[in-house]
């Protein structure tokens, strides 16, 4: 895998204590987490790692506001996820 950071922040708000980067996209990251096995997306800011171009603002998302509401509800966040990937892939509701 790639580098190692600590104590990092995701979209949701979330903490994470020991993640690996897998792959970079322009402003995003995504990464491993160590401890929960899961993958997530990451912000090129909240990691101190420089943007490949500037973020297009969009009028719809407002990420503070994604934060205070999913911030310590990442139970419910992964069988969100796992609830949807369930139904696509093997069309079971």
């Amino acid at each position: 895998m790639g580098k190692a950071y600590f104590n990092v922040e995701d979209i949701y708000g979330n903490r994470h204590r020991e993640i690996e980067t897998i792959r970079e996209m322009d402003n995003t990251v995504l990464v491993f987490d160590v401890d929960d096995h899961e993958t997530y997306t990451i912000r090129k800011e909240d990691v101190g790692m420089k943007l490949n171009r500037p973020a297009i603002r969009r009028e719809k998302f407002n990420l503070s506001k994604n934060k205070c509401i999913w911030r310590n509800r990442q139970k419910e966040l992964k069988d969100i996820r796992y609830k949807y990937a369930r139904k696509v892939y093997s069309g079971i509701e």
